[in-house]
């Protein structure tokens, strides 16, 4: 919750600083940033849940870790999260990835994800359009 305000006042803090430049190219510049620093952040969070959601035991269910990752990769901490955010990322943008959900909360999972990013991708892309 403390990180979601952190966010906002992130938001607040480049307000205040859009409004001391008064030219169009900065504008567009700034709000372009601040997208983009949302989008890494919601990613992030959305990466480290695909993760927790993959690393859940249970017995005979196949998971997506056991599926795509070799032996040698479920050693690297840096590759598993990045093929997480790998797998984020496509969720937001007409991407694809070899990564797949493997069981019901996986695939219940994606499905939300795949909706959210439908929203946020389209606000994206409006915003950007309209502040041109």
């Amino acid at each position: 919750m403390v990180r979601l305000l952190r966010v906002a006042k992130f938001f607040s803090i480049l307000e205040d600083l859009l409004a001391q430049f008064d030219s169009e190219s900065v504008g567009l510049m700034v709000k372009l940033f601040a997208w983009m620093c949302l989008v890494v952040a919601v990613n992030h969070f959305l990466a480290c849940m695909w993760w927790m959601i993959g690393s859940w035991e249970s017995p005979g269910t196949p998971r997506w870790p056991q599926e795509y990752l070799s032996d040698m990769e479920k050693d690297d901490p840096l590759y598993i999260y990045l093929t997480c955010l790998h797998w984020s990322l496509c969720q937001f943008t007409p991407a694809s990835m070899d990564v797949h959900p493997r069981n019901l909360q996986e695939r219940l999972f994606t499905i939300v994800i795949l909706m959210l990013g439908l929203v946020v991708f389209s606000s994206f892309i409006s915003s950007t359009t309209a502040t041109m």
